[in-house]
């Protein structure tokens, strides 16, 4: 049996409260990562291009660039881009696109999308970004030096634009 001195002693002690470092979520690179076997989107960065859309760039050769990938975080259903002011992901039409959260209609198709950690099943080495309802293309841009990213239905078919599915993958940022 314990004393009731000791008793009030140790409850004393868990009394005081100590803080707690926020815990802050991961961040995470977004690349390219291709669906069938000889694919030039392997590992590539997806950046934001001037007109709100995702985009993989190539040079001149029609090699593609190494710019710094779209970096973000990922919070109950919401993709935050770390590199731009209060910027989220979110679906229009069938483009994957960015903006400032609470605009250009973000409302409705920013929220759903799921972040598939990392050895979360036998399948997944990568970390992958999906949305429920959607794959990802890659498609033709504004230029040719320019691929675009595609949010399509699943239960759509794709035209000539869109010529390559590809996944969407979160590579986390280690410092």
């Amino acid at each position: 049996m314990f004393s009731k001195t000791l008793i009030a002693a140790l409850l004393a002690s868990t009394a005081v409260a100590t803080p707690i470092v926020a815990c802050t979520p991961p961040t995470y690179q977004l690349r390219t990562f291709p669906t069938g076997a000889g694919s030039i989107y392997r590992g590539l960065s997806i950046t934001p291009c001037d007109n709100g859309l995702l985009c993989v760039y190539k040079n001149e050769t029609g090699k593609y660039t190494a710019n710094a990938p779209i970096e973000f975080t990922f919070s109950k259903g919401i993709v935050n881009i770390q590199a731009e002011q209060n910027e989220i992901l979110y679906i229009e039409a069938l483009g994957v696109k960015h903006a400032v959260s609470g605009t250009n209609g973000t409302e409705g198709t920013a929220n759903g999308w799921m972040y598939i950690p990392p050895g979360a099943s036998k399948d997944t080495t990568l970390g992958s970004l999906t949305f429920e309802g959607r794959k990802f293309y890659a498609c033709d841009g504004p230029n040719p030096n320019i691929s675009t990213i595609a949010a399509i239905p699943t239960d759509q078919t794709t035209t000539g634009k869109c010529f390559e599915q590809i996944q969407l993958i979160g590579q986390e940022v280690t410092a």
